[in-house]
């Protein structure tokens, strides 16, 4: 699959824009709040503002970029330059080795994510960068920081608790308004409603032109939250009922303060700010909360329900590099001290490790092996397509051996093959997990390699979309 060229946001929220109001703007009236007699329920107003964030839930897709900007106070600076004078005895500490005493940061942020895969970047190109990619079978980890000499990978089988729990909300600053529970980050959104203060405890306290906005002002206490005297102060729009700024209240002060602007409606009752911004306070010496940081973001791509590449889930391990290794259960540091093999070219190997259901294929017939984990549902997916009747005269030009790569109980393969429908035995491994991958080269799950009628390594890594193509040529057609 080619990789997707990425329009420019401006572009696609204009037409979503187009198709929704018919050419209509920013911040487009929902509701007819603003000349209202009586004053509105406050607790509908939250409800309201909550439902706008819901099309997160509905969506096949989503791909943004952002980029941001954090500043800092001079105030602020002087403090944390002194604190690290202090600690690590060094006068006039470097920003690149000592990155809270920048006094502006630039970063920039990528989310790519569907119902089975998710990509997570973070790149601050004077401090770090950090890329999570659960490719639907593993999720694979890279850290690197650009003035240290530090840098590892890191593996997992599952997604660890809270493992992604920092994309839109922590790092884009929205939504805000209620916990969320994905696929790739479940939670009990029922037992964390509290902390984030249920509709019905929400009072209205004002109006205010809120950052250019004229708002309703609603406030929450939420005392089950654990924390002593923590509040909310909302912002929210009088002519759109959309959710402009949340204020952290500490003893009713303001503590942190995220905003919101240039809603777009991405789909019919669905919105999304394209600019998202927070800052940080802390008590001085005379007790008031003044601003410390800043951060402003902005979206420059948006794409929604387009198809995601292969490309964006791909994390290839480097030579020479530490890698941390959880899959088993148990860490194991190592590093590689190869680059990852490539058969193209190459004769097919013998199979020790793997347990066939019969001999080892005779020359004369090309050969398809897909390495899998039938756990994992990319791979039941490669399986089930294979096994498709339209497929049945590829079955007959090509043998087909798939391998499950973790340990798999046979009475548990069975049940697999039948669910699936699949004509084929499925092959085990007999050996270490890892060294039959490197033996194959075999870096993601589900792994395709594509051998002539010699046995001579074709093609390999690509996805189904391209075998047809792939059968064709090695068939000669």
């Amino acid at each position: 699959m080619n990789c997707r060229t990425l329009v420019p946001l401006a572009v696609v929220l204009t037409c979503l824009s187009t198709r929704v109001h018919g050419g209509g703007s920013w911040n487009s009236p929902v509701s007819g709040l603003e000349d209202a007699g009586p004053e509105p329920n406050a607790a509908e107003l939250v409800l309201a503002a909550r439902k706008g964030e819901m099309w997160l839930h509905q969506c096949e897709s989503l791909h943004i970029r952002v980029r941001g900007r954090w500043t800092t106070t001079p105030e602020t600076v002087a403090k944390r330059r002194a604190e690290v004078e202090k600690e690590y005895g060094v006068r006039d500490p470097d920003p690149k080795l000592f990155p809270n005493v920048r006094a502006t940061s630039e970063q920039s942020l990528e989310f790519a994510v569907d119902r089975r895969r998710v990509r997570y970047l973070t790149h601050d190109p004077g401090y770090w960068r950090q890329l999570k990619v659960w490719d639907g079978n593993e999720l694979r980890i890279h850290e690197k920081y650009f003035h240290r000499t530090q840098e590892q990978y890191i593996l997992y089988k599952e997604i660890p608790a809270r493992m992604f729990h920092e994309l839109l909300p922590c790092f884009y600053g929205w939504p805000r308004s209620q916990p969320h529970s994905f696929w790739y980050d479940p939670r009990d959104v029922n037992n964390t409603m509290g902390i984030y203060g249920r509709a019905e405890r929400f009072k209205l306290v004002g109006r205010e032109t809120y950052r250019e906005t004229p708002c309703y002002v609603l406030e929450c206490q939420v005392p089950d939250s654990g924390v002593a005297d923590l509040g909310w102060r909302w912002f929210v729009g009088r002519s759109d009922g959309l959710l402009y700024g949340i204020q952290t209240l500490r003893e009713g002060r303001p503590s942190s303060e995220h905003w919101w602007s240039e809603y777009c409606e991405v789909m019919p009752g669905g919105w999304f700010p394209r600019k998202s911004s927070w800052c940080l306070r802390r008590p001085d010496g005379a007790g008031r909360m003044q601003i410390e940081s800043t951060c402003n973001l902005e979206v420059t791509e948006f794409h929604l329900d387009e198809p995601l590449a292969d490309e964006l889930f791909v994390l290839p391990i480097e030579p020479g590099v530490e890698v941390a290794d959880n899959r088993s259960g148990k860490l194991k540091r190592y590093k590689l001290d190869k680059v990852w093999p490539s058969l193209l070219g190459k004769e097919v190997p013998d199979f020790t490790g793997i347990r066939l259901a019969s001999v080892p294929p005779a020359k004369g017939k090309p050969l398809l092996i897909v390495f899998v984990d039938m756990e994992n549902r990319p791979s039941r997916h490669a399986l089930q397509e294979l096994a498709a009747p339209e497929r049945s005269s590829l079955r007959e030009r090509v043998e087909v051996i798939p391998v499950q790569m973790a340990q798999a109980a046979s009475e548990k393969l069975g049940e697999w093959r039948k669910t699936l429908s699949l004509p084929w035995e499925i092959a085990t491994i007999t050996s270490d997990p890892d060294t039959i991958r490197w033996s194959w080269g075999a870096k993601s799950l589900p792994w395709l390699i594509l051998a002539d009628r010699d046995h001579i390594v074709q093609a390999e890594g690509f996805s189904l979309d391209e075998l047809d193509e792939r059968i064709k040529q090695v068939c000669g057609e």
